[in-house]
């Protein structure tokens, strides 16, 4: 018997370009084709903002979210799950928020209608094709619109967007709470206020941008159990290390991906980008610019495919019965009996 491990249950992903997606070129080609290989989730890491989704002053109508709607379904035929990031991002920045939503902070009821028009036509689009979405995305320090209607008022919209789309997971996702920030008390309060408010909250989004500060293994391990108290799966939604040093940015990939994927609370792992020419810390890539692979892209497919890799093999004892221990995910089964050969497909 012959045991052969085809792809990972838990979910490795990256953020991709919708436009590389469908890039015409030799390095769009390079970039389609490395990303079934490497991942089995992604999320897109502009396109479904909000601005970004409305379309920005001289595009053609329609013309982004029509590339939106093309990937969900190539990556729908690659049996690859698509994360939502994200519905409301309320920073201070002109692509956060489309151009004429701040004018209607002096109006809360027309604001309120604006944000819910937004989210009828978003997840009207995408219903049934996201696996979960980052509903508000860092409220720790961005409080826009927090500071006109409220903080409750975020309670309201986890409700709304699952109203819309019950199958998604409804996610808040922040940044500076691994220990490469300290905004980590200030999201625990929102989260706890979320859920005595009955927020329909089913996972929590910590991001993980690191740079100087690289948090120790021992503390990532404590911050994930004091996150996972909350009794909610976490999600590393957002991971990049950029540094200069190859060497130590790898062997840092390496610790923190295996104290994320040991964790019981951790249930996700996307990083934000994989190659340098497609990538908003360019020296985080795990490829350079010629595709050539760096050291922390070779620690990532060290540890998926080899080190969290199962392929077993064996007799069957008299009974017939063979034992194995392998990693969640599908397999191909060979057995060989009386000079006669089967296969067949088998998911852990």
């Amino acid at each position: 018997i012959k045991l052969e491990m085809q792809r990972h249950t838990f979910p490795f992903g990256s953020a991709v370009s919708v436009e590389q997606l469908f890039e015409d070129s030799a390095d769009g080609k390079k970039y389609q084709d490395i990303i079934p290989t490497l991942f089995n989730q992604v999320v897109l890491d502009n396109a479904l903002k909000w601005p970004d989704w409305e379309g920005f002053e001289g595009e053609l109508p329609g013309q982004r979210r029509g590339l939106v709607l093309e990937a969900l379904k190539l990556f729908k035929s690659k049996n690859i799950g698509m994360r939502g990031h994200n519905l409301v991002w309320p920073c201070d920045a002109d692509y956060c928020l489309p151009r004429d939503v701040p004018p209607l902070f002096a109006a809360p009821s027309q604001l309120r209608a604006r944000i819910d028009s937004h989210f009828q036509d978003i997840l009207g689009a995408t219903k049934g094709q996201i696996v979960d979405w980052d509903v508000i995305n860092e409220p720790s320090a961005n409080k826009r619109l927090s500071n006109v209607l409220g903080e409750d008022e975020m309670a309201v919209q986890l409700k709304r967007a699952k109203e819309l789309d019950p199958n998604a997971k409804m996610y808040i996702n922040d940044y500076g709470n691994l220990g490469e920030g300290n905004l980590d008390g200030e999201y625990k309060r929102i989260l706890k206020r979320m859920l005595e408010l009955g927020a329909p909250l089913e996972g929590i989004g910590l991001q993980g941008h690191f740079s100087f500060k690289l948090t120790p293994p021992e503390e990532l391990y404590r911050r994930f159990e004091d996150f996972g108290a909350f009794g909610l799966p976490l999600a590393v939604t957002e991971f990049d290390v950029n540094i200069p040093d190859e060497s130590l940015q790898a062997d840092y990939l390496r610790d923190f991906l295996t104290v994320a994927f040991s964790s019981k609370h951790v249930s996700k792992f996307l990083m934000w980008g994989f190659w340098e020419g497609q990538h908003w810390l360019p020296q985080a890539a795990l490829y350079r610019q010629d595709w050539s692979l760096k050291p922390n892209g070779q620690a990532f497919k060290n540890l998926l495919f080899k080190t969290w890799w199962t392929n077993e093999g064996g007799s069957s004892n008299a009974n017939g019965l063979y034992t194995a221990r392998g990693f969640l995910g599908d397999y191909k089964v060979t057995i060989t009996a009386n000079g006669k050969t089967k296969t067949q497909n088998l998911k852990l």
